[in-house]
């Protein structure tokens, strides 16, 4: 039984939109074929308002005239009888007896039925019943389009289909009462109502939860007003008060939608603005009217902008779902918008030549004019509308215009990941106001978190899975799982070097509504286009680190090793060798030179492991300048000036500081031809300040260094400082210029 009930719902559902169209064709076959064409119009009030031609009658009707009765049927029984047409199946040609008033008197008029014109027919298509076909469009394009099927997406197929009914029915049909036009339309408008009223108080979001009782009250009265003017109990134009009424409640819950849902003001704007410039020819018409005469069918010129209404709820709706095709669907809204806006701009003006060229010909020029007028307009004003149009009224967020610029000169001097973690969480992710962000690095297919923003417990291993379903589209948060882990992702970016994915990035909550545009989405693929090669130069500087920190290490031990050997074996042999000797058998000569070979291997010990460097750095580095000193014959001036508390530190610590200080001598001396260097600084338990000064020619340091950098330039001693102090913890900053020496700073602080 469900399986039946479901199956029918789903055909009813399918067949809803043909069902309406069938409606509308329907009524747009009484307008243009079962209605006469009498060759004029009447208002409300009996007064004939619009006089189309006159035939060949010798008795013309005049406007302002007003009707009485047409053959047996009076004005009184007409508007007394919904159901009862004041003409009807009038053929050309054929005679009806008019009577109607005219100055106070009273006159019969045989009329004779001059049948289809061109401006009667240009009167019946530039109706409101035209409109009615836009409101099926875009209902039937949320119809098949809009997701989820929920329930505002039922009232927005309500609200487009029910509109587009009772316009195409009162549009140039329910005055003559054909096939109970004015009654139809009545019911649908009492029928619309509620929809109304219910999708502008869940739309874009609920401002509350309705109780089913009141929504069940509301809907049953409305069927029973509609029911009510089926069996014509209502006279009056009641109906006008109740549409009314709906259309202010609806204003109403739009602005309580303002006030306190401040992330929908975007989406509420556009559907203010857009509806404003939708009704604004009409208004503009109406006004010029009384000031100007516009050629005929000006009317039809308002008509060509009020589809613009249920585009712009489309539009609200659908633009989170339009994926790559936004960008498009906003040119082509920008291009309509605009030709609105330069309708009203042409409308006066068209009024105003309209009074200065008349005669044979006047339709051309007039024309040829305003070709040449909108030509220029568009030439030079376009792309200023544009920008307004697609920021101001559809509210598409324009990127930062520095934000490319900015990023792609910060990342060039990032040379660590932390770094460019630094640069995207502090100032590009701002920037885009993302609250919910992950940074995943992809090596051989094996995802790892790089960084999180407002996210915790990420499942790494099934992250790899977003990229086949999210890649570059954006997931509005209502078609996510609640279940899923990543129901948070609203986008999924992913990072690609020669086509080998490199990382990841996933994008969920922002402000204010959670929502990345096309333009947004094509601008954070650029910056992740530059991310990946930041990314993959990153990891090719660290895999170089790491190689030169494991020589660096390499070169330690097999110095040490060397030292050892030295110092154990070959010191240790030739001083047993000398005691195995006769002291007679020793010249002077062998005795000065076994002296200077001595000094000389101890020397080499000292170079490849300084034997002070066992009792503490500061005795270690009183050493060194005392060596340095008796190295140089030119007169060095070396002072050593140590806050020192006796502290130990670390081997490593000691042993990468010591190369670190010698090797800044060693260039000061060897480059720099120094005369004077000064070590000052603190030696405490926890912590080490050092600073090297010497007064040799200096050299540009440009703008700074990197370890890539250095290498590439073959300055292999000062990559040795900064990998040395790296490995350590450290941190070494250099200050240089041409004549004017060198400064080298060391900072560590132990992390216990």
């Amino acid at each position: 039984m469900k399986a039946l009930k479901a199956q029918f719902s789903r055909i009813v559902e399918q067949a809803l939109p043909w069902a309406v169209l069938a409606v509308l064709l329907l009524y747009t076959y009484v307008k243009f074929i079962e209605a006469p064409y009498i060759g004029f119009r009447w208002a409300s009030s009996s007064e004939v308002v619009i006089l189309f031609t006159n035939g060949d009658n010798l008795k013309p009707i005049q406007l302002g005239d007003r009707l009485l009765q047409a053959d047996s049927v009076t004005w009184t029984e007409y508007k007394e009888d919904l159901s009862k047409p004041f003409v009807s199946h009038a053929q050309p040609g054929q005679v009806i007896q008019l009577r109607i008033e005219r100055d106070g008197n009273e006159i019969v008029i045989p009329w004779i039925v001059p049948g289809p014109s061109f401006n009667e027919i240009s009167d019946r298509i530039w109706s409101e019943g035209l409109l009615g076909y836009a409101f099926w469009f875009f209902g039937t394009l949320t119809f098949l389009v809009i997701r989820p099927r929920n329930e505002r997406w039922r009232l927005l197929v309500a609200f487009n289909f029910l509109t587009a009914i009772w316009l195409t029915i009162g549009g140039g049909v329910s005055y003559l009462h054909l096939w109970g036009s004015l009654i139809a339309m009545r019911a649908f408008v009492w029928l619309s109502i509620p929809v109304y009223l219910h999708l502008h108080w869940v739309f874009p979001k609920p401002l509350a939860k309705l109780s089913p009782r009141i929504i069940w009250i509301v809907y049953s009265l409305a069927a029973l007003l509609a029911a009510a003017e089926l069996f014509q109990l209502f006279q009056t134009n009641f109906y006008y008060l109740g549409f009314i009424l709906s259309i202010v409640g609806s204003l109403l819950f739009l602005l309580l939608h303002a006030i306190r849902q401040s992330e929908e003001r975007k989406l509420l704007r556009t559907l203010f603005l857009s509806a404003l410039l939708s009704f604004a020819p009409s208004i503009v018409l109406g006004l010029l009217k009384n000031f100007i005469e516009l050629p005929y069918p000006s009317d039809g010129l308002g008509l060509l902008s009020l589809p613009l209404l249920p585009l712009a709820y489309f539009y609200v709706v659908a633009r989170r779902q339009l994926g790559g095709l936004e960008l498009r669907f906003n040119q082509a809204l920008a291009v309509y918008i605009y030709t609105i806006i330069l309708l009203l701009v042409l409308l006066p003006v068209i009024g105003v030549l309209n009074l200065w060229i008349f005669g044979p010909g006047s339709a051309i020029i007039i024309s040829a004019l305003m070709l040449i007028i909108s030509a220029l307009l568009t030439l030079f004003s376009y792309r200023y509308v544009q920008a307004f149009v697609e920021h101001i009224i559809l509210g598409v967020s324009l990127p930062p215009r520095d934000l490319l610029e900015l990023y792609s000169e910060r990342i060039t001097t990032s040379t660590s990941l932390l770094s460019l973690q630094t640069i995207l969480a502090d100032e590009i992710l701002p920037r885009l106001h993302i609250r919910q962000f992950a940074f995943l690095q992809v090596e051989k297919g094996t995802p790892q978190v790089l960084q999180t923003v407002g996210i915790v417990n990420l499942p790494v291993q099934n992250a790899l899975l977003l990229t086949d379903q999210l890649a570059g589209k954006y997931r509005t948060p209502e078609t996510a799982d609640p279940t899923d882990p990543f129901a948070w992702v609203h986008l999924a970016v992913e990072l690609t070097i020669g086509g080998e994915q490199v990382g990841l990035w996933l994008f969920g909550r922002r402000d204010p509504d959670d929502f990345y545009s096309q333009p947004e989405i094509n601008l954070i693929q650029i910056l992740a286009n530059q991310t990946a090669v930041a990314l993959s130069n990153i990891v090719q500087t660290q895999r170089i680190s790491e190689m030169y920190q494991q020589d660096i290490s390499r070169h330690e031990n097999e110095r040490m090793r060397l030292a050892l050997e030295l110092h154990d074996s070959i010191l240790n042999q030739l001083a047993t060798m000398l005691l195995r000797l006769d002291d007679k058998s020793i010249s002077p000569q062998f005795q000065e030179a076994y002296d200077e070979l001595i000094d000389r291997l101890r020397e080499i010990v000292s170079n490849l492991r300084p034997p002070m460097l066992s009792y503490g750095l500061k005795p270690a580095l009183d050493e060194l300048a005392e060596s340095l000193i008796e190295q140089d014959k030119n007169g060095l001036v070396f002072t050593l000036d140590l806050q020192s508390e006796g502290c130990r530190y670390p081997a490593e610590v000691e042993q990468h500081l010591f190369r670190i200080v010698q090797e800044a001598c060693e260039n000061a001396l060897r480059h720099g031809l120094a005369r004077n260097i000064t070590i000052t600084g603190e030696l405490q338990p926890n912590k080490i300040n050092l600073t090297i000064t010497d007064n040799g020619r200096g050299f540009d340091t440009g703008k700074g260094f990197s370890l890539a950098t250095l290498l590439t330039n073959k300055h292999f001693g000062l990559a040795g400082m900064l990998e040395r102090a790296e490995m350590i913890g450290g941190d070494v900053k250099i200050e240089s210029s041409p004549e004017t020496g060198t400064q080298v700073r060391f900072q560590w602080a132990s992390l216990i």
